[in-house]
């Protein structure tokens, strides 16, 4: 885990406050905050999860009933004013997407490690294996899609939604009676992207009255 930017400030011929003690032993991680909405972000094996909670915990633990929520507060604004990020630096497609293994150039298919640096709040929930392969899921679409057509063209949509940048502002409409797929097929590929990165409406929910 690469260490954050900043050291605090020494005072000399004074005990250090426990600001400082704190901010000292937070240097160990990686923080980053958008400077839209400031939200402090810290890194966690390979994406950036929202921080604040897990900061006051960690003041918490170091002086334990001697903690108040000044102290937390001080501590957070202090990282936040010292991370400061562009928005557009959060999630910034360059071609490669976070995996469990690292990021994933989706052109080469090369895994590098990965890297705080590069800043992304999501990871998709599985492993890069450029030789495997599925026959159960193979069956599956071609079950569902007796269309070769209609089989590419749903596998396609798949592979498409790695990419965060969505270019081509598409949107999949999974039509048909019940028990055909459609359920399955979401699940699938929840599980893949993870359920934070993944959503889905039925196809009534535009026309609910909401009044």
């Amino acid at each position: 885990v690469s260490q954050s930017r900043y050291k605090p400030a020494q005072k000399k011929g004074k005990k250090k406050s426990k600001e400082d003690l704190s901010l000292e032993a937070l240097a160990t991680f990686s923080f980053k905050t958008p400077d839209d909405v400031e939200h402090l972000y810290l890194y966690r094996d390979g994406e950036y999860i929202r921080g604040e909670t897990f900061v006051k915990g960690f003041i918490e633990s170091m002086f334990l009933n001697d903690t108040d929520t000044g102290l937390c507060n001080e501590v957070i604004n202090h990282l936040k004013r010292r991370t400061y990020v562009k928005r557009d630096e959060f999630n910034k497609f360059t071609g490669e997407i976070p995996i469990l293994d690292g990021l994933l150039n989706l052109e080469t298919g090369v895994v590098s490690p990965h890297n705080p640096e590069k800043i992304f709040t999501f990871k998709i929930q599985a492993k890069y294996n450029p030789d495997a392969k599925s026959e159960k899921w193979l069956k599956f679409v071609r079950e569902i899609l007796p269309n070769e057509d209609d089989q590419k063209a749903l596998q396609q949509y798949a592979g498409y939604c790695l990419w965060s940048r969505m270019p081509y502002h598409k949107i999949a409409f999974l039509v048909g009676s019940g028990r055909n797929g459609k359920s399955a097929f979401l699940r699938t590929l929840t599980s893949i992207l993870g359920e934070d990165n993944a959503s889905n409406i039925k196809i009534d929910y535009r026309y609910r009255d909401w009044e």
